[in-house]
């Protein structure tokens, strides 16, 4: 979404780290804010030469702190994009962080609907300095799997299930189901997935952890469908991993939350659960039982990732937060982070 802001419509850029991996220790997440506030800090002079800055991740959080001291006289706003917490718990201890950062020049660009609510209630923010932009694919070229896994899949056909990702993911309950069910299942997560055993699985479950992302398209293309278990009903969760799985048209089993239902409707592009146990588990045995019955749904997820989050959609977003939210009336063009 940077890029294009910088390819579109001028911005300037700054970017400390070209590549972030999502998935961090809490020690890593820490090293990077001290990282990226003194990087703020060293670029303090263009900083504050920009009416409106927009920011991602804990950068966000540092140049927040620069506006808060004072420190950005000609700033109009902050743009904190992407904001997301993912875990209830979290929410209640950073909300003394967020008032201290937190100033009316601040708004907060979040990646769905339902998060507005929860930040103006949980986080003390108001209604209007929460926007939503739908978190989409702005990648130019579309990922390709592993061209040499996926023969290999291709000779077994779609005999499993498949579930990957890292963050909110209740991976125990699935667990659990497919302990019950003779189907088989492929996870792909991450080594801080402490949820998912290492060992005492039984033959049908297969765990693979850190694999590279065209190993997880191979596998997720081949599944028989594609399972999304969401461990928390708060916070952005599961979104890139459902609009590879859109892109594929996969047939989706999702847990019914209020991020999942702003990307997929139950019964027409997608089966959403109301729990990962007993639901989930009769969700699978339905689609392991008929496939075919449910194809449809996996055309009707395809259809709606190319009207609602695909590049050019997310793009036309973009565009309208620009001309609506940031309109300069002839200043220089302002700076993204």
């Amino acid at each position: 979404m940077c890029r294009y802001l910088v390819e579109r419509h001028g911005f300037e850029d700054l970017c400390r780290l070209p590549v972030d991996p999502g998935s961090k220790s809490r020690l890593a997440h820490f090293r990077d804010l001290a990282g990226d506030l003194l990087y703020a800090v060293r670029n303090l002079p263009r900083l504050r030469r920009a009416r409106e800055i927009v920011s991602t991740g804990p950068m966000a959080a540092a140049v927040a702190c620069l506006l808060k001291l004072g420190l950005l006289p000609r700033c109009r706003h902050v743009w904190w994009l992407g904001l997301f917490i993912h875990s209830p718990r979290w929410l209640r201890r950073l909300r003394p962080v967020f008032r201290l950062l937190d100033s009316r020049r601040m708004r907060y660009l979040l990646f769905s609907e339902f998060e507005k609510a929860i930040y103006a209630r949980a986080l003390g923010f108001e209604l209007y300095r929460l926007l939503y932009i739908s978190y989409g694919d702005m990648s130019p070229q579309r990922s390709v799997p592993d061209e040499r896994i996926a023969r290999q899949l291709a000779t077994a056909g779609r005999t499993f299930f498949f579930s990957g990702g890292y963050t909110s993911r209740d991976y125990s309950a699935l667990i659990e189901v497919f302990r019950q069910v003779s189907s088989k299942l492929v996870i792909i997560c991450s080594s801080l997935n402490t949820n998912v055993p290492t060992a005492g699985l039984p033959a049908n479950i297969t765990v693979l952890r850190e694999v590279p992302f065209a190993t997880f398209e191979a596998y997720a293309q081949a599944a028989l469908a594609c399972i999304v278990p969401i461990a928390y009903d708060t916070g952005a969760a599961g979104q890139s991993v459902l609009l590879s799985h859109m892109q594929q048209r996969k047939i989706i089993i999702a847990t019914n939350t209020g991020i999942i239902r702003e990307y997929l409707q139950d019964g027409v592009s997608g089966i959403l659960v109301e729990n990962n146990r007993t639901a989930l588990a009769a969700a699978v045995q339905r689609v392991a039982a008929h496939p075919e019955d449910y194809q449809h749904y996996g055309d009707a997820a395809h259809a709606r990732f190319q009207q609602c989050f695909s590049r050019e959609a997310i793009a036309r977003r973009l565009d309208e937060l620009v001309h609506q939210h940031m309109a300069l009336s002839g200043e220089r063009p302002p700076e993204a982070v």
